[in-house]
């Protein structure tokens, strides 16, 4: 008889699990893995019904693009281009849902020419939570 399999212990810690538990290391295995992308969270307002055809095709055409991408590859990108940029918590003009907490990484990556849709990274996955092409989300500056 073979001894008894020993259970894996249970992940532990404060970044597990959360909404802002990105981690920016080459231990991180998300960053050698392709993005999902999570509609959950949009808001109403700035969500894909809030969006025009040819808005939706680019947005689209920016989520096949990405999904094609390592996170690695997207995070080196330029922020202007297929990368992100990180936006101050208290530059957003509108709600933000309760999820978001203040030390949460909000990302934008550029869909509608210049202007973003915007999220958080949690391991592999984007969520979406704001589509904006008139650049109502946040401060510009």
């Amino acid at each position: 008889m073979s001894p008894p399999l020993k259970r894996p212990q249970p992940n532990k810690g404060k970044a597990f699990g959360l909404p802002g538990s990105e981690k920016e290391s080459t231990g991180d295995e998300s960053f050698h893995q392709t993005p999902v992308f999570c509609f959950l969270y949009l808001e109403a307002g700035f969500d894909i019904d809030s969006l025009d055809d040819k808005e939706k095709a680019m947005a689209l055409k920016r989520i096949n693009k990405m999904r094609k991408m390592k996170w690695q590859d997207i995070m080196a990108a330029n922020r202007h281009g297929l990368g992100y940029e990180k936006i101050a918590y208290d530059s957003i003009k509108v709600g933000i849902p309760s999820i978001i907490t203040p030390d949460v990484n909000i990302l934008a990556f550029r869909c509608f020419n210049m202007m973003p849709m915007l999220g958080w990274k949690n391991g592999r996955i984007l969520h979406l939570v704001w589509f904006d092409p008139h650049g109502k989300v946040y401060d510009h500056g």
